[in-house]
């Protein structure tokens, strides 16, 4: 049995061998840009994606202001469990009838009207949120590109500051230069250093602040590529103001705008009271026969 179990061992060896000869090392984070950037928040960004709900709740909400009211159906006994000809069920009278609400002022379309109107509003609102994600990308994305400048920055001074010690180092061991120069150029790399360290959790924290648009615990990119000092020419003020009414913001102001006057035509349609219609078929001992009726709310006191 113990034999058997080293042959099989020893038999795996060379796959295992062979497996971990072929196993590669993780390939480096790639840099990302501002267009990767863009793309990742519009795909995983969680509000955005709490957003996709919110329209398929108003595409479902138009659905139902579509339906009609529901039929009833109504069963009734009449004429049992009595004295005299009408004890037990001798004299039993059965009504089976079904009734329908005969919406009347249109309620039913402007009901879709103000489900429409919502979710015109909601997908305005959307592109809204999308704007402001798509802003703050490009913010924290700006951040990141600036914090990897200042962290250059900061180790080039630091190397500068290092350079200039070792120098002065040589000209005090060479009896040239004061000690207090040396003394000053300790404090000169010290204050470098920590600028060094400041500007590298400068570029951590900017990290971590852009992969969490995109709902990532830890930064999985290279650097920001990105050239902050190229600047695009500035378009004339005729073309943002040609813009404006296509904006987010004011076409969700239009929808909500919509959205009221809508609603106010269903509040003032329900001053009309309904109707139902009913209809059905009694059973008389041996004989049938049809029952209708119709009923109407007076609605003399809450009339809306």
């Amino acid at each position: 049995m113990v034999s058997s179990v080293l042959r099989a061992l020893l038999a795996c060896a060379p796959l295992v061998l062979t497996a971990g000869a072929g196993a590669q090392a993780p390939a480096p984070a790639r840099d990302i840009t501002l267009a990767n950037a863009i793309d990742l928040a519009l795909e995983r960004n969680p509000s955005l994606a709490a957003s996709l709900y919110e329209l398929t709740a108003a595409q479902g909400r138009i659905v139902q202001a579509g339906l009609r009211i529901n039929r009833e159906l109504r069963l009734e006994l009449e004429n049992f469990a009595g004295t005299h000809e009408q004890t037990a069920f001798d004299a039993l009278e059965t009504t089976l009838s079904l009734s329908q609400v005969i919406e009347l002022g249109g309620k039913r379309d402007l009901r879709r009207s103000v489900a429409e109107a919502d979710r015109d509003l909601v997908i305005a609102e959307q592109r809204a949120r999308e704007l402001d994600v798509l802003a703050e990308v490009a913010q924290r994305f700006v951040d990141v590109a600036a914090a990897q400048e200042r962290l250059r920055y900061a180790r080039a001074g630091a190397t500068l500051a290092s350079q200039t010690l070792d120098a002065i180092t040589q000209r005090v061991n060479a009896a040239r230069s004061a000690v207090a120069e040396q003394s000053r150029a300790r404090i000169a790399v010290t204050r470098a250093t920590i600028e060094q360290r400041e500007a590298e959790s400068g570029v951590v924290a900017a990290r971590y602040a852009l992969a969490a648009l995109w709902g990532d615990a830890e930064p999985t990119f290279g650097s920001a590529a990105a050239d902050l000092f190229h600047f695009e020419p500035n378009e004339p003020f005729r073309a943002f103001f040609d813009r404006l009414e296509r904006t987010p913001e004011f076409l969700a102001f239009a929808s909500q705008a919509r959205l009221r006057d809508a609603e106010l035509k269903v509040a003032q349609a329900q001053a009309r009271q309904n109707v139902a219609l009913e209809l059905g078929i009694r059973r008389l001992e041996d004989d049938w026969a049809l029952v209708a009726g119709f009923s109407k709310p007076l609605g003399t006191r809450n009339r809306n």
